[in-house]
């Protein structure tokens, strides 16, 4: 037996000349023999197959088919029987186990979702972009108030003709209304 590490010949369980582990590969070599099949003059592990497509026999006969170049009809064969004879393991997971895998996956999700809004925030404010408070969307209109008739007539009625000036109150406000939501804000106030 010789070391793979250093290439000495060595007896025993450890290289004399490097210290590496010697692992008997004598065995291995057997089983994969064993577990070898020759189709159409190639050696193929089938059962290497079956544990890379699980279930999924079309995509083992697809592999079958083009390792081999046998027909389509006989790769299907080769695979049905030996699926019969070896059934692909499947992991069993009970009821409580999926629920908390479920839950798992929607609370990473929901992480992740809150990282990517924080992320997106920071950038359209490093970036001096405008957005909406409500929804983050940067597809925003914005008109300017005018002068407020309905102020204007209270105004007057109540005060006279100088009641006339609270038409104009507010009136240089800009309104911004989110396109993608609807919400309506005031620019400049939080």
């Amino acid at each position: 037996m010789f070391c793979s590490n250093c290439g000495k010949e060595v007896d025993g369980n450890f290289c004399s000349n490097c210290g590496n582990k010697i692992e008997d590969s004598s065995n291995d070599m057997v089983e994969a023999e064993e577990s070898l099949t020759c189709i159409n003059g190639v050696n193929v592990d089938l059962s290497e197959i079956m544990k890379i497509n699980g279930k999924n026999k079309i995509n083992a006969i697809k592999d079958l088919k083009n390792l081999t170049g046998v027909g389509l009809r006989e790769a299907k064969s080769i695979i049905d029987d030996f699926y019969k004879d070896n059934k692909p393991q499947e992991e069993k997971m009970g009821f409580w186990e999926k629920l908390n895998q479920q839950a798992d996956l929607a609370k990473k999700k929901q992480i992740e979702e809150k990282y990517a809004k924080e992320e997106k925030i920071k950038q359209l404010k490093k970036d001096g972009t405008a957005y909406c408070p409500k929804c983050y969307s940067t597809s925003l209109s914005a008109d300017k108030k005018g002068f407020g008739v309905g102020k204007a007539v209270i105004g007057a009625a109540i005060t006279g003709p100088i009641g006339l000036v609270a038409g104009n109150i507010g009136s240089k406000k800009i309104r911004v209304t989110c396109i993608n939501c609807g919400h309506k804000f005031w620019a400049g106030k939080k």
